[in-house]
């Protein structure tokens, strides 16, 4: 059986056993299909914080993390990030030397104003908004996270990936319906997957795109979002930008 755990935002797979849910019996799912499929547990999970630097315990907060990250990118914030290294002005790349060390970098379709949570729920949590060509809601998210898998191939193939992240994504609050895009895919040279999903609930319709990797005890995760109007415009910078997403060997 699989248990879903609602913690806030974030969904709780519990159970890696085999949903009975493929890709495609996935694309257009309402939240009773859902509940016939997965056992909820209501209980109080107030207490229940996440904790920067928890290190994920192998297959069961996996999506967890992949869903709060997905939900960070959704709300920006107006505090400044204190500091980046830049390669050029669309460049953002992140390195971090301490006892939880990682690095990344991200070229972005044009230059980005690093925002953080004052509360943060990730090892790290950066917002990337884009705001020169005037689209409200349109951002760029990359959150860490320790991880015991060694490979995304651990937890399942992209196409098991995406199809939990559709029922965690149904889950959310006043989410009604989630659409897959195209095909979930894992990328030859770094082994991340991409999982592209539109979002539709009560506060209107989103397009989203993660990038998820596992690489040295991390999982990283890369989330854009806009909004399901503005998607035809910002596509093709889209998947430009996923694709320059990596990790970086410190």
């Amino acid at each position: 059986m699989m248990m879903l755990l609602i913690h806030g935002l974030s969904i709780l797979l519990v159970s890696h056993s085999a949903s009975g849910f493929s890709l495609e019996t996935t694309r257009k799912l309402n939240l009773s299909s859902v509940a016939n499929a997965v056992t909820v547990n209501p209980r109080n999970d107030r207490n229940n914080i996440n904790i920067p630097a928890i290190e994920i315990a192998s297959r069961k907060s996996f999506i967890q993390a992949v869903a709060s990250a997905a939900a960070a990118a959704v709300v920006v914030t107006s505090a400044p990030f204190p500091s980046f290294a830049e390669e050029d002005e669309r460049t953002f790349t992140r390195i971090k030397k301490d006892k939880n060390p990682f690095a990344y970098t991200l070229t972005l379709p044009s230059p980005p104003s690093p925002t953080n949570k004052p509360l943060q729920t990730h090892l790290d949590e950066v917002n990337l908004p884009i705001t020169t060509i005037g689209l409200k809601g349109y951002t760029y998210g990359v959150t860490v996270d320790p991880i015991r898998l060694d490979s995304l191939r651990e937890f399942g193939t992209p196409s098991e990936v995406a199809a939990k992240i559709v029922m965690a994504e149904l889950k959310r609050d006043g989410v009604m319906d989630v659409t897959t895009g195209r095909d979930p895919v894992e990328d030859a040279d770094t082994g991340a997957y991409d999982v592209e999903y539109i979002s539709d609930g009560s506060r209107g319709r989103k397009h989203f795109v993660t990038r998820t990797v596992v690489k040295a005890g991390k999982l990283y995760v890369l989330t854009v979002v806009c909004k399901q109007d503005d998607w035809k415009q910002v596509e093709d910078d889209v998947w430009a930008s996923v694709s320059t997403f990596k990790v970086l060997d410190l």
